[in-house]
């Protein structure tokens, strides 16, 4: 009965933020559209966030972003100027950024082309994002992508195979190269969702660009590459670094000893 009791308060308590979020009809619009219409790509235009794109057969998981608690900083009323948005997917997390943080540059990088695709449609005429249809991995090469979207946008992974043998193409890059190409000297926030493939992404090669970025949150990665974490915390021990660290939802927050900003739960906007 108590579980009952607490599933139904969830339920409703996230109707309420979706309602804050979006409003009303926009939240019950999204409701209809997850269970009545398949197969369709979805519009809302929002007072907050501006026109929102999604399918209804897909990407419950993600635009679900904009009606739980989510992570923010309280950054002590300093400027956040750069953000890479690595697994951007259909660009629900970079709005939330664009939000909180109204004048920073966000590059958002996202290797599914049908994710893409709709990441272009919310993105669209705002000229602070930039997107890259690529894969971040560790250098730049080509991998094989797979996905299940018959689940969420969110089920896929990139591998790495011989030319030859690969039937669905991507090219990746590392974050060095995002740095390089974007001309940066430095990052304020680098999320990371890559479905596995931090494990390259924190090899020796980020020994290049981790000392330059205050935040990195990273989606709790060991279920998909096993000791990643591990890896993690190795690199900040070769390179001399110290992060503070925290748990917020799912993520793991990683905080330059240098940087006072504070991790937070964020409801409403």
């Amino acid at each position: 009965m108590m579980k009952k009791l607490i599933r139904i308060l969830n339920i409703f308590t996230r109707f309420f933020i979706a309602i804050h979020n979006l409003g009303l009809l926009n939240s019950f619009k999204i409701f209809i559209n997850r269970f009545f219409l398949k197969e369709k790509i979805s519009k809302i235009k929002t007072k907050k966030f501006g026109e929102i794109y999604w399918r209804s057969y897909c990407d419950h998981g993600v635009i679900s972003h904009l009606f739980s608690s989510q992570l923010a900083f309280d950054t002590k009323n300093e400027e956040v100027k750069t953000i890479i948005d690595v697994g951007a997917n259909i660009g629900i997390v970079t709005k939330r950024f664009r939000k909180l943080f109204p004048n920073s540059k966000i590059i958002s990088v996202e290797p599914d082309v049908s994710n893409y695709k709709i990441l272009e449609f919310n993105t669209k005429d705002d000229d602070n994002i930039s997107i890259l249809n690529k894969a971040v991995w560790n250098r730049k090469t080509f991998l094989e992508i797979k996905n299940n979207f018959s689940y969420n946008s969110q089920t896929f992974y990139v591998t790495e195979k011989k030319q030859e043998q690969i039937i669905n193409k991507i090219e990746s890059l590392s974050i060095e190269d995002i740095f390089s190409e974007k001309k940066l000297n430095s990052v304020d926030i680098i999320k990371i969702d890559a479905e596995g493939a931090e494990f390259k992404i924190f090899d020796d090669s980020c020994d290049k660009w981790i000392s330059s970025v205050k935040v990195i949150i990273v989606e709790c990665p060991d279920k998909e590459g096993p000791l990643t974490t591990m890896n993690i915390f190795k690199a900040f021990e070769r390179n001399n670094l110290k992060f503070n660290t925290y748990i917020n939802g799912e993520n793991l927050v990683f905080i330059k000893e240098n940087c006072n900003w504070k991790p937070i739960s964020f409801c409403y906007y």
